[in-house]
């Protein structure tokens, strides 16, 4: 296996699905709004004003929330807190938007999490498909797709989807920022967000 530089080849593959021209037809935006400033100690703000015009909807069940939750009259936190909860503990709804359901050309390479490794699309494709060392559960349970956003905030703007295939709701867990950390291990960028 190829050893690669997680950052150099993020850079790469990303922009040349951009300037390809299925990243034509695949990208909502592009950076011809994007505005930047320099503040103090080395920080740049960013904002794409094209983004929240472009990016794909966001999807909340408001019809399963109680009445009571869409008023959410008051300023009684615990209220707040649940309503919160509801919108963003939903359960996989496989008739909305979901990751599976991203056009190929949008995923740029995946990343291995057991051997802490890029897997290039070929070598996904080899080793999934091949019938050589094809190993479902391993597909499940250790190598995450990395797409790239198509609604981009600024270049490289990317998309971690852990576990696409469990169907699992959208929701930060311990055992899912360890996994986060070892991505982040790949990387020798010191501010990867």
């Amino acid at each position: 296996m190829i050893s690669l530089k997680f950052d150099d080849y993020l850079k790469q593959s990303w922009k040349d699905l951009f300037e390809s021209p299925e990243g034509e037809l695949l990208f909502r935006s592009g950076f011809k709004y994007l505005h930047l400033r320099h503040l103090d100690k080395g920080y740049l703000a960013l904002i794409n004003t094209a983004y929240n015009e472009n990016k794909r909807e966001t999807q909340i069940d408001f019809e399963a929330m109680s009445p009571l939750d869409k008023k959410l009259e008051g300023d009684d936190p615990k209220m707040k807190s649940e309503k919160s909860e509801k919108i963003v503990l939903q359960d996989f709804d496989e008739t909305k938007f979901n990751y599976n359901e991203v056009d190929p050309n949008e995923i740029l390479f995946y990343v291995d999490l057991e051997e802490e490794t890029i897997v290039t699309k070929d070598d996904y494709e080899n080793r999934m498909f091949s019938g050589e060392d094809s190993n479902p559960e391993k597909e499940l349970n250790e190598i995450h797709p990395i797409m790239a956003n198509i609604s981009p905030i600024c270049p490289t703007h990317s998309i971690l989807a852990l576990f696409p295939k469990e169907g699992l709701p959208q929701v930060i867990g311990a055992d899912i920022i360890v996994l986060l950390l070892q991505v982040f291990k790949l990387s020798d960028v010191p501010d990867l967000k």
